[in-house]
This record gives C-alpha cells, sequence and structure tokens, in this order.
C-alpha cells in the first residue's frame, strides 16, 4: 500500500490515510494465498487418495473462499463480503469447487528442503566435493532460518558451563597402551592427532574434532568395543564456558512470523525438515558405504565457518543410547585441551587454536568390557525390515526413527 496508494479517504473507515483500490489489493491478497496454497490435484496419489478415498483429516482441504475467511486478517467485514462477490469462478474441468491444502511443507513429495536434499546429496557425493555451489546455496537456505539479526536464535543454543564434565575413552589393546594413556592422558584422550583422524560422524580423514558424552556409559557405547575390550576413559572441562548448537531443539522450533510474511513458506518447509534433518545426521552408517558422514561432514563444517563466532560445536543424541543420552561435537579450533585450570571469566569468543578444554586431574578410569546392551524391535514377519522409507514415513513413522 505504501509503495502503490495515494493518500486520500479510505471508503471503509471514512480516515484519511494511504488507500488503493480494492482491486489492488484483491490481486496483492489473492498473490499471496497461491504463493501457500497448492490444489489438492497437486498432491501425491497417497495423500489424495486418505483425503478423498478414506476421509482422512491428516490433511485440511479448504475452498478458497473458506481459507480467506479462517486464515486473511481482514477486520472490515463490507470488503471481506465484496472481496468473496469478486473471487474469479475457481472450478475444475467437472464443474466442482477447486479444493487446496495449505504449503507448509508437511505435504508428502512437496517439501522443498526434502526434495533439495536428493540433489544435495547426489551432488557431493557424485560430482563436486570441494567446491560446491548447489551445497553452499542448500546450507544457506536451511540455515538461515534459525537466525535472527545475523545470531543463531537463542533457544538453538545450550550453554555448557565451566563445570560440565565431558567424557572420552580409548579402546587399549595392550598392556603398553594402558600404560601410555596413564601416563599422558591429555595426549591419549584428548583429540586425535590430525595425522592420525580417520573419517568419523562429523569429520573427514585428516580432520581432528574433539568428541565426547555426558557421561562415560555414552563414552563407552559410542566406541563400540567388543566383550573382552579393555577400555579407559577420562574426564575433561571447558576451560571456558561453551556454547552449542542442539540438534534435538531444531526438531522443535516454531514459527514466529505471520502465514502471509515473505518468510513464512521457506520457514515452515525447513522447520518441517529438521526432523528428518536430524534423523539424517545421527542414524547409524552402515557398514559398506563409505560415503555415509559425507554429508554429516559437511554439515558441519558449514556451520563451523558460518557460525564458528557464535557456538563452539553441536551437541545431538546418541546413537548408541537410542537417544537416551547426549554427545558433543567440537569444532576443530574449539577441540585442543591442556592440563590449565578453569577460567571463571566467560569470554564471547576464543582465539584461534586457544585452548578450550582441560584434563581433570585423577579422573582416569579403567574398564573392562563385560558384556553389551541392545535394543531391538520384534515382529513376526519382515514388513519393517524389507518395507521401503517413503511407506514407513506414511504408516509408521515413529518406528522409522
Amino acid at each position: 500500500m505504501a509503495s502503490t496508494g495515494m493518500s486520500s479517504e479510505c471508503s471503509y473507515c471514512g480516515k484519511e490515510n494511504i488507500c488503493v483500490e480494492d482491486e489492488a489489493l484483491d490481486k496483492f491478497l489473492l498473490d499471496k494465498i497461491h504463493e501457500i496454497l497448492i490444489p489438492t490435484s497437486e498432491l501425491s496419489g497417497y495423500q489424495q487418495a486418505i483425503i478423498f478415498e478414506c476421509g482422512s483429516d491428516e490433511v485440511s482441504v479448504f475452498e478458497l473462499g473458506d481459507f480467506i475467511e479462517m486464515y486473511v486478517p481482514i477486520v472490515n467485514g463490507t470488503y471481506l463480503e465484496g472481496l468473496l462477490e469478486r473471487l474469479p469462478n475457481d472450478t475444475n474441468d467437472n464443474g466442482s469447487s477447486v479444493l487446496y491444502a495449505l504449503d507448509d511443507g508437511n505435504l508428502e513429495d512437496l517439501n522443498d528442503f526434502e526434495n533439495r536434499w536428493g540433489g544435495f546429496i547426489n551432488s557431493i557425493k557424485h560430482q563436486k566435493r570441494f567446491f560446491n555451489e548447489l551445497a553452499l546455496s542448500f546450507c544457506n537456505d536451511l540455515f538461515s532460518t534459525i537466525i535472527d539479526d545475523d545470531q543463531i536464535l537463542p533457544s538453538l543454543v545450550v550453554d555448557l558451563p565451566i563445570t560440565q564434565a565431558l567424557y572420552r575413552a580409548r579402546v587399549a589393546y595392550s598392556v603398553r597402551d594402558i600404560e601410555t594413556i596413564d601416563e599422558d592422558p591429555i595426549r591419549e584422550l584428548g583429540a586425535v592427532p590430525a595425522q592420525l583422524a580417520t573419517s568419523q560422524r562429523m569429520t573427514p580423514a585428516g580432520v581432528s574434532a574433539f568428541y565426547a558424552a555426558f557421561d562415560r556409559n555414552t563414552c563407552i557405547s559410542e566406541l563400540r568395543p567388543i566383550v573382552g575390550d579393555n577400555v579407559i576413559s577420562g574426564e575433561f572441562r571447558p576451560i571456558r564456558a561453551l556454547k552449542l548448537l542442539d540438534l534435538d531443539a531444531l526438531k522443535d522450533i516454531q514459527i514466529d512470523d505471520d502465514i502471509f510474511s515473505d518468510r513464512w513458506k521457506m520457514l515452515s518447509h525447513a522447520y518441517t525438515f529438521f526432523p528428518e534433518l536430524v534423523f539424517k545426521l545421527t542414524r547409524p552408517s552402515s557398514r559398506h558405504n563409505q560415503h555415509d558422514y559425507l554429508t554429516t561432514q559437511i554439515i558441519f563444517e558449514y556451520l563451523s565457518t558460518e557460525f564458528g563466532s557464535q557456538i563452539d560445536g553441536i551437541i545431538y543424541p546418541s546413537i548408541q543410547t537410542n537417544g537416551d543420552s547426549y554427545s558433543v561435537a567440537l569444532f576443530p579450533e574449539r577441540s585442543i585441551a591442556n592440563n590449565g585450570t578453569i577460567s571463571l571469566e566467560n569470554t564471547d569468543s576464543f582465539q584461534e587454536n586457544s585452548a578450550a578444554l582441560f584434563f581433570v586431574p585423577e579422573s582416569i578410569r579403567f574398564h573392562r568390557v563385560k558384556g553389551a546392551r541392545y535394543i531391538a524391535t520384534e515382529e513376526e514377519n519382515s514388513v519393517m525390515l524389507t518395507t521401503g522409507d517413503t511407506v514407513l514415513k506414511r504408516l509408521f513413522p515413529r518406528e522409522r526413527y
């Protein structure tokens, strides 16, 4: 209105202000509405079937006029009545009113980020791995939805105090291993030297990061030792308070924007996609696919590059404990440990390569693995093992995770 309207007396409220013709406002509203609605004819065959054949209310459908009355914040009844009368004839080839669904990211096969994810995966695995504009564009668009005023939303950041214990462990394969770890726990239990670092969930071979857990059992479980292995664990703590992006919190993020805001569709698609993203980032890798961790490694490096001045790493549910406990991964530049003392000063940022952690003296513990605990489902048939991921998402969403 400010850019196209003229100063005049409003025919609805009688006040002198910037006004536009009814037809101009109609066009603006209808253009916005058609950006966020999608005809049910464009839904997947499955969703059309559950709506029209099974009567499911899983997807809400509307006629255009009903949607306007329910969602368009028009306070003037006279204009609303006129708008509804001026609506174009909205019928399909059969003469029936066109029905619409809200394109909020939950519609099957129509989530923008879910659809782009396949291209992201294919691109980094089979096309361009190191200088990939498609991957950068995907990450930029997705993670732009978690920032406000150039800052990560506070609800997504966990503060790790200097009192928080962080546990790391190593399997000791010989008496010499035990002695070496016991003599120099900072070197042997800290982040692996870069030249020895193998490919891990968040970091590729040659890049070292500090992975840790909040308790010793989780820490040992993440090693996946076999019965009879000897394991040595130790405790580290932050020298300064650390800030971590909470992947679990991404699953519960809510939209504050109005449904007609310019960012609403992108936000709703991203926030709907985040639970799926967390599932993809934290699920176990297959034994025979060396590329499983490529996506997590790229996203971790992106977060480090783009948000390294705001956060020091991530916190995520441990797959080895079925999500009952948490693991952390610190960015490589935050993964250095020494035997210094705790600083009571909470600084906002770290100097490059300055130590972020210290080893707690006398925290070494020696473990022998006596057994492993497995959590498994039990079914009378093989359906859950042989069914494709799309069908699992439709019919058994909880069992899939």
